[in-house]
């Protein structure tokens, strides 16, 4: 049986591992994030010569350089696809325990709207919002959310002028946040 000392080291020596694995998690998470973010702007880079040179050389290129052309704009957006997820994916290292401080949805939902201010200029999208009040929340995680419920607006939008309106209802007491937009929806079958 162990003696009071043995468990005394073996609680601090559990106590040193959580702490080890809490850092790597934290390190894990900021690198997935950093790389995701840089190597976004190379490929946008990517895409906007592609883009110029399909634009400029039109009607010029035929067969297989225009076959090239949408396999490099493809893979390009596949490629941001993945490192969007791997964003998104960083954030699920976050500490789940961390408490909650409030936070200005308003600020959340602006710096969504400057990340995607390329995307938003292309689409031509209107993008509107009632005052948002302030709710106990992680302002990444919902600076998070906001963007990917913009983009997804963006991505499945219709032939319309795209019109996105993010709105917030208390609930008895608890806020829900919604993201409504004029685009294509989602099939019935797949609710």
């Amino acid at each position: 049986m162990p003696s009071d000392q043995d468990n005394k080291r073996i609680q601090e020596l559990k106590l040193r591992l959580l702490a080890e694995q809490k850092r790597h998690s934290e390190e894990l998470r900021q690198f997935a994030y950093t790389v995701s973010h840089d190597l976004r702007e190379p490929i946008r880079m990517i895409v906007s010569y592609a883009q110029l040179l399909d634009q400029r050389y039109q009607g010029q290129l035929e067969g297989e350089a225009l076959d090239f052309m949408s396999y490099i704009l493809d893979a390009t957006e596949r490629i941001d696809r993945l490192l969007g997820d791997l964003t998104t994916y960083s954030h699920q290292f976050r500490a789940a325990n961390r408490l909650m401080s409030p936070v200005d949805p308003e600020g959340a939902l602006q710096g969504a709207l400057l990340t995607l201010e390329a995307e938003i200029r292309a689409s031509g999208a209107e993008i509107t919002s009632d005052p948002l009040p302030s709710v106990p929340l992680d302002f990444a995680q919902l600076n998070q959310l906001f963007r990917q419920m913009i983009a997804n607006a963006i991505t499945f939008r219709g032939p319309e002028p795209l019109q996105i309106h993010i709105s917030a209802t208390d609930n008895s007491g608890a806020i829900q946040f919604s993201v409504r937009d004029n685009g294509i929806g989602i099939d019935s079958r797949h609710h």
